[in-house]
């Protein structure tokens, strides 16, 4: 769980404006005209999926193991992480908003 509060706040410093949402499928990479452009910043563990929305001040994230049987989430308007069951015909949940409305009905830990 560390690693993945780590890694929401690297990737927000790193997505430029804060305005780009992070998935499994599209990593952010270097943005153009910086040396490096368009390599990716960050890849998950294998066998892990991630979805991150964010603006220009709030952020919402949401992690599981493909293999686990919880989804994790949080975000900067929470100090809490909320769980929801995973897997079983339960998909990651796919993130709309930049705040923690979208995780209500989940199990605040």
């Amino acid at each position: 769980m560390k690693k993945m509060i780590l890694f929401v706040v690297l990737v927000l410093f790193a997505v430029p404006a804060l305005a780009a949402d992070y998935t499994t499928t599209t990593p952010p990479t270097v943005p153009t005209g910086l040396a490096d452009a368009g390599k990716v910043l960050s890849s998950l563990s294998n066998k892990v999926e991630m979805n991150v929305v964010s603006s220009a001040t709030m952020f919402s994230a949401v992690t599981a193991h493909t293999s686990g049987s919880k989804q994790f989430a949080t975000g900067t308007d929470s100090t809490k992480i909320y769980s929801s069951a995973y897997g079983d015909g339960t998909t990651l949940l796919g993130l709309t908003k930049s705040d923690t409305s979208e995780f209500a009905s989940w199990t605040a830990l």
